[in-house]
């Protein structure tokens, strides 16, 4: 049996975002329980890159995470953007207020693929269509950082939490996940 080849990702790109948003949910409701001892605490590796935190934490992984769906925001909505000014504002934030507005970006990026799949957009006088694959370069990246936040977890002396895909099929679509995976995009 020949499988046709899918040219049109979108539903598939949605998913993901999807995906990423229950990672930054669960996440986020696993962080508030940590201490602020334990979300700031060095991790010892560096994760992010050294412009962006001087000492790495779990909280240095949300901020990075952060500054990624912000970056993408502002590409989408072709804002001005000054990395400096996000991240001291990010450092400004309580623990609570920085996890909820994580939780808020993911919610509105997700919002912002479906509103802006397959369009341009001129940033910083470029023209970036808003492909399947910019959407997914962003999301991938994002959940790529999820086993970091395990290894940092585990790092600070906290249990892992399940963030496989099958588990948020199961728990997002409750029934048929395996049909799930096999429809047609």
């Amino acid at each position: 049996m020949e499988i046709p080849l899918i040219t049109d990702n979108s539903n598939f790109i949605k998913q993901i975002a999807e995906y990423s948003e229950w990672i930054s949910k669960k996440l986020s409701q696993n962080f508030v329980e940590l201490t602020n001892e334990k979300f700031n605490q060095n991790i010892g590796s560096k994760f992010v890159n050294d412009t962006e935190c001087s000492s790495p934490s779990l909280r240095s992984i949300v901020e990075h995470c952060m500054i990624g769906l912000e970056f993408a925001s502002h590409v989408i909505k072709c804002l001005t953007w000054d990395e400096k000014a996000t991240i001291q504002n990010y450092r400004l934030l309580t623990k609570d207020q920085l996890l909820r507005r994580w939780v808020t970006l993911y919610f509105d990026f997700k919002q912002l693929i479906s509103d802006n799949i397959r369009k341009k957009v001129i940033f910083q006088d470029e023209e970036i269509y808003l492909s399947n694959d910019f959407f997914f370069t962003f999301l991938n990246h994002l959940i790529y950082h999820s086993g970091q936040f395990m290894i940092a977890l585990k790092t600070v002396g906290e249990e892992t939490i399940d963030l496989d895909y099958m588990t948020f099929l199961k728990e997002s679509s409750s029934e048929n996940y395996i049909r799930y995976l096999s429809a047609e995009s």
